[in-house]
C-alpha cells in the first residue's frame, strides 16, 4: 500500500483512526514505515509548532523545517 492520507479536524480523532491504520497494516503485514511517515497539521493562523502523535505504538511527528536557502 503507498500514499495514505488520513484527515481529521482534532488531535484525538487523528490518534483513533491512526491508530486503526496502523493495526490494520499489522493485520494484512503490510510495514509501516514510521521515518518516512509525516504529521501534516493545517492552521488558519498561528504560529507552526511542532506536533507528535502516538498511535497503535508508532510515532509521527512534523516535519523538520528545511535549512536551505
Amino acid at each position: 500500500m503507498d500514499d495514505t492520507t488520513l484527515v481529521s479536524k482534532t488531535p484525538e480523532g487523528l490518534r483513533k483512526i491512526s491508530t486503526a491504520f496502523v493495526n490494520f497494516c499489522g493485520k494484512f503485514r503490510s510495514k509501516l514505515n514510521e521515518g518516512k511517515s509525516k504529521l501534516v497539521r493545517f492552521r488558519n493562523a498561528g504560529k507552526d509548532e511542532d506536533m507528535a502523535l502516538v498511535a497503535g505504538g508508532k510515532t509521527f511527528t512534523t516535519p523538520k523545517p528545511d535549512k536551505k536557502g
